[in-house]
Parts: C-alpha cells; structure tokens; sequence
C-alpha cells in the first residue's frame, strides 16, 4: 500500500475522441484560446444559466467597443457617415482599381508590416478594453477597434465584393501557416498563368509564365485555371450523374481553380468559398485554398459560383452541382467521391448541405426504382435469357454507382443554413459580429425575398430539409457569431438523424474568423483543429 503511494500512476489524458471537454490550443495562451470539442451524440445545449437567449447574452457583453453609447444611435454621426459614403462612392471604383494594381505580393507586405505596427500600440494604448469580452486576445480587440466602424456605412454589394475579393492579402507566404512548398501559376500579381482545361487555351491572368520542368512539379503546388462551356467534360450518351441530381435547366459552364499537390494521392478538397451569396470569388481563395492543401496533402477545387442580384439562389446551388459533377465523372478520368472531402464557408457550406442532402435523395430514389425494376426484371426473365436485359443496363449502373457513395466528410466554417426570417443570434449579434454587422444584415436581407415566400424560403434551407445519410460534419462555429443558433441547431438536427458530428465552439469570435489567421491566434487554432479533422477523415484507400 505504502508503495503504490510513492509511485503512483499517473492519470490518463482523455483522448479527443470522448464527449465534451475543453481543448487547449497550441496558439497564445489566454482564455479565448480555450476551446470546446463536442463529438457525443447527444444535443448540444447552446446557452447555460445565466444566458438563456443571445438578448441575455449581449447584455453580458462588451458592446461598442466599451463607449457608453451606440454609435449608430447618435443623428449626427449617421447623417456624417452617409456623407462621406456618399463622396466615397464617387471615388470608390478608381480606388479598388489602383489597390488592385498594386502587385499582391506588396499588398501582403504592406497588410502585414502595418498590423505589426498596430497590435503594440493598440495593446499599450486600450489593452483590453474594446472586443466583446477582456478574455479574447489582444489581437481579437485590436481587430475589432478597426473593423466595429465598418457598421456605419451602408455595405453596398460592390464593397462587399471588393472586401471579400481581398482574402488573398491576408494569406501571403510568410502567413500561418506558412506556405512552404513553391507554387506554380501564382504570381505576385495574383493569380497567373492558367493551364487548359478542355478546349480551350491558356488564359493570362496578368503574370509571366513559368518554366514547366517535370522536376518542379513534382515538388510544387500547381494551380490551374478550370474553364469549360456548357456541357463540355459531361457525358452525353447517357443518363448522367448531372441529369440525375440537376433541377434546373442550364447551359452554364464550369470555372473556377484546380490546386494540385503532388502529395495528394487522389485526394481533393471541394471548396466553396462563403459570401451570403452576394460577395465572394474562387480566385480570392485560391492563397486560402494553397495552405489548406499543403496542410492537409490534398489537391483542391474551388469553383466559382453565381451571385445575387445577377443570378438566382438556386443558379448557385446548380453551378455547385455541375461542378462537383465534373469533379467525380471528368477530372482526371473522375475523382471517386470517397476521395473528396467537401469545406463550406458560410453560405458555401450551406450550399455543400444542400449538395450532400440532393445526392442522399437521388440515392433514395434510385433505390426505390430499383426495387421496382428487380421485380419487373424477375417477371420478365421468367419467359427469356435475360442477358439482353442485362447488357441494357450496364451503362446506366456505371453512372448510378458514383451516386450510391457520398463524399467521405465535410468541413462547414459558421455555415449559413437557414433562409428563413432573421431570429435568435442572426438578427441579435449582428450589433458586435465584425463581419455580419448591421449594415451587412440591412443589404442582404432583403435578398431573401429572391427565394420566394416563408414557405419557399423555409423549405429551401438546408438546416429544414432531411439530414439522414449524410457523410461525418465537423462544424466550426463562434459562440457569439450571427449563426451560432442555426449551427447548433444544425448540429444537433443531423445527430438525431444519425449522422456523427464534430463540433468545435469558440468564444468571442466573429464570423468566419478562422479566415484571419493572418492576425488572431483564435483562427489558427481553428485551421488547426480543422485540418486535423481533414486527415483523419481521409479515405484510405485509393479506389
């Protein structure tokens, strides 16, 4: 007895596979830093005593960065803010066109050096006194003394557009996490040369084209500009997986990037970039895209989908079809779905649910059909052979199969997953979120109304329609972002369908902030875990 004192067993860790318990992250060392990892199967209670109600919740906050009054209450500075929009937007145009001239890899310098310049005086001159909370990280409150002043001007579509198109800037090499392998078709300028991908031929995007030595590519990640009109790449002399899961007449193409990663080994990331389908680009991701596929060692594709007000919400819901089509019946001969692994990003992860609940129902009535015809085909071979029968129907079981299996795991950062009227955290957290604040929400709601009435804009929402059969989720969501409430409830919706879900939950952060890992630790903790999650969802074997 006296022995087993003096030596006593040490307590094992529980691993990160058990229930819900709290993870520390390799990134600062604060309380924000802390964060919740949830992979049981039971519900996820989103709000605890005191703080029933995301109203409760922003009454224990620290709003507007600590001033003792709302800003956008006071008269004056509105009328004063739409003054200086109004000039602004006489200048803004010319504006985004000398910023986007300037070479990206100075745009990136520029970022970083004057963020390095901010965060210690920040720090010396307000500490911790302008975020939601004391506990997020110096960078956290740095970040948003500059972002909370975007509410007070209106969010017009073009600065929307001209924001989100700037991700790029924010993900230079030297940004975590560091891009180490040398890459290919990226210039300093952007994007550069393109490689065909079809009929056609190579485009210039602005940048010198680079040698092709087949010594480079075998260590280098290679981006390739992905154009194709209507239905070239499709297959034609059957019924194909697009016939099959499209709802929509279309004759639009498919275009977007292709990362490849020699280390990929088949395996691809399926990226669609977020936006509230008003904002967003492929070529703004692809610096995103570059270090998800050095860190995970996967290829990725990020297509380019259509926007509001241009296109309707369901053109962007086929373009995203059409493209995963091409990923796993043209690419390279096809990319078998237990290869891919789908990354959503707000309204793009909204748009992977509906992609993955579309390939569940056609699986569905495929059985059903199938069922049937077995049955007319016992009939029939009752009185004949049965080999002309079965001759018939070889090509269509080559399309079916590839719908029979689902993608192997998605990924879905803050997913925007419910049309329905603004309630609960999405209409009250707007008043600290750094991304979806009030005057973002004033622009895009209306947009709503694009898919039709209650009913329509209800039926339409991923987090309404079945979840059963969909492939493991890992959500990443902030506890005081806009759609905490539809995540969870999302989360908890597909656990009761069966479905496993990981669910990590940050505190203090806006939406999508895994993106700003160029300034905040609590995003690089997030792009760690997701990452992590990625591998192990990987299939393992190349089919």
């Amino acid at each position: 007895m006296q022995e087993s004192k003096q030596n006593p067993k040490p307590k094992p860790k529980p691993p990160k596979t058990l229930g819900t318990f709290q993870v520390q992250s390799r990134h600062g060392n604060g309380p924000s830093s802390t964060f919740v990892h949830c992979n049981s199967p039971d519900p996820y209670v989103p709000y605890r005593s005191p703080y029933k109600c995301p109203v409760a919740v922003n009454q224990s906050l620290n709003l507007h960065l600590g001033l003792p009054f709302n800003p956008r209450n006071i008269t004056f500075v509105r009328i004063l803010c739409h003054f200086l929009s109004r000039i602004f937007q006489c200048i803004e145009l010319y504006f985004f066109q000398a910023w986007e001239s300037i070479p990206l890899g100075k745009r990136q310098y520029v970022t970083v050096k004057a963020w390095s310049l901010y965060l210690p005086l920040h720090r010396f001159l307000f500490k911790n006194k302008t975020a939601i909370h004391q506990n997020a990280s110096y960078e956290y409150h740095a970040l948003s003394t500059i972002m909370y002043w975007g509410r007070m001007f209106p969010a017009s579509i073009p600065r929307i557009r001209f924001s989100l198109s700037q991700l790029a800037v924010w993900h230079g090499a030297n940004v975590y996490p560091k891009t180490s392998l040398p890459v290919r078709g990226v210039e300093e300028v952007g994007v550069g040369v393109s490689r065909s991908s079809g009929p056609h031929q190579e485009e210039d995007m602005g940048g010198k084209e680079q040698p092709e030595p087949e010594e480079e590519e075998q260590n280098c990640i290679t981006v390739e500009k992905v154009h194709l009109d209507g239905n070239d790449g499709q297959q034609t002399d059957t019924e194909s997986i697009l016939d099959a899961l499209s709802q929509r007449e279309s004759n639009r193409g498919i275009s977007g990037y292709y990362l490849h990663n020699p280390q990929a080994k088949g395996k691809v990331l399926f990226y669609l970039y977020g936006g509230a389908f008003l904002g967003g680009d492929a070529k703004g991701n692809v610096h995103y895209g570059i270090k998800l596929s050095q860190q995970c060692n996967m290829d990725v594709f990020i297509p380019q989908y259509g926007l509001l007000p241009e296109y309707h919400f369901l053109d962007a819901l086929e373009d995203v079809i059409r493209a995963y089509v091409y990923l796993i019946e043209t690419r390279r001969g096809g990319i078998h779905p237990k290869n891919v692994i789908l990354f959503g990003i707000s309204s793009g992860g909204g748009l992977m649910v509906r992609l993955l609940q579309r390939i569940v129902k056609q699986q569905q009535q495929q059985q059903v059909g199938k069922t049937s015809k077995n049955n007319n085909i016992i009939e029939h071979m009752n009185g004949c052979d049965g080999h002309e029968e079965e001759e018939n129907d070889h090509h269509e079981h080559e399309d079916d199969f590839l719908l029979q299996v689902v993608p192997s795991g998605a990924v879905l950062m803050s997913p925007f997953v419910d049309y329905t009227t603004p309630k609960g955290s999405f209409k009250e957290y707007t008043v600290h979120d750094l991304i979806v604040n009030e005057a973002v929400f004033e622009e895009g709601v209306p947009y709503f109304a694009t898919l039709g009435n209650d009913k329509a804009r209800h039926d339409e929402s991923p987090i309404n329609r079945p979840l059963a059969g969909l492939p493991p989720l890992c959500i990443i969501v902030s506890e005081h972002e806009c759609c905490y409430d539809q995540n969870i409830v999302l989360c908890n919706r597909a656990r009761k369908e069966g479905v496993k879900v990981d669910l990590g939950v940050w505190k203090y952060m806006c939406h999508v902030w895994p993106v700003l890992t160029a300034f905040l630790p609590e995003a690089r903790s997030a792009i760690d875990f997701v990452c992590e999650w990625i591998i192990e969802h990987q299939h393992v074997e190349n089919d």
